[in-house]
């Protein structure tokens, strides 16, 4: 691999980490009484402040924000509109967990690995390599058992599917968005329209919330971190890795977050991991570098 595609690969698995660690500061926001609306909306506030801060900045010092929009208006428009993606992402997700388990809720958002390598095969008019097919084979088997969806997976609800799928679809896009639109902006100006779609949707789809019955309580306790880890690092990291290493192996390096999810509810939370789940973070573990650091498959970071 070539040294962009590398940097490309550390960016997206930071990234994914990233999301790792946020699941485990999101279980003790609610264990502490906050609701789902309220993680939300406080998660992506704080990044709104934090990289339009950065944006202002960057503006002060180049001022290039005014010819950028006026040059590629339609660009500003698809960040902000998969900006929304990306927070209907984390608002769906956190529905499906209201009537399905936490695992088969996981489950349903890898979806989004065969999603994006099928979404970019399409794209780009060609057949899925044998790695790619083989690595997300290994992933959804891997994400199963590290997960313990095998001991759960009865009784679903059908709104519950509904939501958990919806939400993988979403991130597809959301990654279709960092992979491929208005690369030629800056980082920070990226991020920073993604975010503002982002806290757009939430703000549309749980107004009445915010209105009548929102505790405040979220900001001075969770707000800072759930922010950093979810609405600060995760899109710096995904625009700036994601059109280095392609949307299909993005896609399945974003499952890191399962491994780093499991880890951190054994280490923090003092939750179970039993032998099964710890063998399909292995198989994570292996599909990703089977993927993207054997250099004997040797296949491009961009595939057009």
């Amino acid at each position: 691999m070539d040294k962009k595609l590398i940097i490309g690969v550390v960016q997206v698995l930071l990234g994914a980490i990233s999301y790792g660690l946020l699941a485990t500061f999101v279980r003790i926001a609610y264990n502490e009484g906050f609701t789902t609306v309220e993680v939300t909306f406080a998660q992506y506030f704080f990044g709104f402040v934090v990289l339009g801060t950065v944006y202002l900045l960057k503006s002060v010092n180049r001022r290039p924000s005014n010819l950028e929009y006026i040059q590629n208006p339609g660009s500003f428009w698809k960040l902000i509109l998969g900006g929304s993606t990306l927070g209907l992402t984390g608002f769906f997700y956190y529905l499906s967990v209201l009537y399905l388990p936490v695992s088969i809720c996981v489950v349903l958002l890898m979806q989004s690995i065969w999603m994006g390598v099928v979404l970019e095969s399409i794209k780009n008019r060609r057949r899925l390599e044998h790695q790619k097919i083989i690595s997300c084979i290994l992933v959804l088997l891997g994400t199963v058992l590290a997960t313990g969806a095998l001991e759960t997976a009865t009784s679903l609800q059908p709104l519950g599917l509904f939501y958990g799928v919806f939400a993988a679809l979403l991130l597809t896009i959301s990654l279709l968005v960092f992979n491929q639109t208005a690369l030629e902006l800056p980082v920070p100006t990226r991020s920073f329209y993604i975010i503002i779609g982002s806290l757009s949707a939430i703000t549309i789809v749980a107004f009445s919330s915010l209105i009548t019955d929102f505790n405040f309580g979220i900001f001075t306790s969770w707000g800072i971190v759930l922010g950093l880890f979810g609405s600060v690092l995760p899109p710096v990291l995904y625009s700036s890795g994601m059109p280095k290493t392609g949307l299909g192996v993005g896609a399945v390096l974003t499952s890191a977050e399962i491994p780093v999810s499991v880890s951190m509810a054994a280490i923090v939370l003092d939750e179970n991991v039993d032998q099964l789940q710890w063998a399909g973070v292995m198989l994570i573990i292996t599909a990703i570098i089977l993927l993207n650091l054997m250099p004997r498959f040797n296949f491009s970071a961009k595939e057009k």
